[in-house]
């Protein structure tokens, strides 16, 4: 009986230490995940949910644009297609939507912004770079009037580059552009 006792002891010790590393193992996982996802990706990720990824996903979030066009380019991994750009203007506003000729799919290429659209995008233009900086981290690069930072320069399943314009040293534009894969 001693023995049982015994033995039932040390399995109950056993699965109190595999259940704590598990719990540890769990927590150094999540942290490492947190880490991989940059307060610039996330933006951009926000973008893509508040404005769409396509034409009248746009339009039935942002309304009828002030003007639409397009144009075509060569797909670079089927040259014998051509993909358009569509374009579309809204006051302080541009935004560009790729469309794939092979199965007309289209997705979120480029948003610039001149002027801050409050609930559509986080309000940026007219922040100061020590803002960016301490909001963002560091950036991947700095020219003169100029920031830029690429996410997948943090980690391979970076979704885009932002740039942020600077004049009068604060923001002036903002340009998100997205990785087409």
């Amino acid at each position: 009986m001693k023995r049982i006792f015994s033995v039932f002891s040390i399995l109950l010790s056993i699965i109190s230490f595999v259940v704590i590393g598990e719990k540890h193992g769990q927590a150094i996982q999540e942290r490492t995940a947190s880490i991989y996802t940059s307060p610039i990706n996330a933006l951009l990720k926000a973008t893509i949910d508040n404005v769409g990824n396509s034409r009248s996903s746009v339009a039935a979030r942002i309304g009828k644009p002030l003007s639409m066009s397009f144009e075509f380019i060569t797909n670079p991994n089927k040259p014998l297609h051509d993909d358009r750009i569509h374009t579309l203007t809204y006051d302080g506003l541009v935004i560009r939507i790729h469309q794939a000729a092979l199965d007309n799919k289209e997705k979120l290429l480029s948003v610039r912004m001149t002027k801050n659209r409050k609930g559509l995008f986080p309000e940026l233009i007219g922040k100061s770079e020590g803002y960016i900086i301490s909001t963002y981290g560091q950036p991947t690069t700095i020219r003169e009037g100029k920031i830029e930072y690429d996410t997948r320069d943090d980690d391979e399943s970076g979704l885009g580059v932002i740039e942020l314009e600077f004049k009068h040293s604060s923001v002036d534009a903002v340009e998100l552009t997205y990785y087409l894969d």
